[in-house]
């Protein structure tokens, strides 16, 4: 398994955490289906991308390590996947 793969199967599962955990405080607060699918992929993604930035400027402070920009656009696709499929189950739900 690559780094990059690595990379998305992580933002993945954290958005995807991250936007169930959105859904049910906006059920609590009375909002459900397609009213909270937005705010459930919004703060999905930015919060695994958040938490994959955060890892690669950890990696720059490191000696013999680098920023890695790839690692950043696996992590994009790992937060819009995870962050998706939350909305999907916000919207089944």
């Amino acid at each position: 398994m690559s780094d990059n793969d690595k990379h998305i199967i992580c933002t993945a599962v954290g958005s995807f955490i991250i936007g169930i955990a959105v859904m049910i405080a906006l059920w609590l607060a009375g909002v459900k289906g397609t009213d909270a699918y937005p705010a459930v992929l919004l703060s999905g993604f930015l919060g695994g991308l958040a938490a994959g930035v955060g890892k690669e400027y950890g990696d720059e402070c490191c000696e013999n390590n680098k920023w890695d920009w790839q690692d950043i656009a696996a992590d994009c696709i790992g937060s819009l996947v995870g962050s998706g499929f939350a909305m999907i189950i916000t919207i089944l739900l």
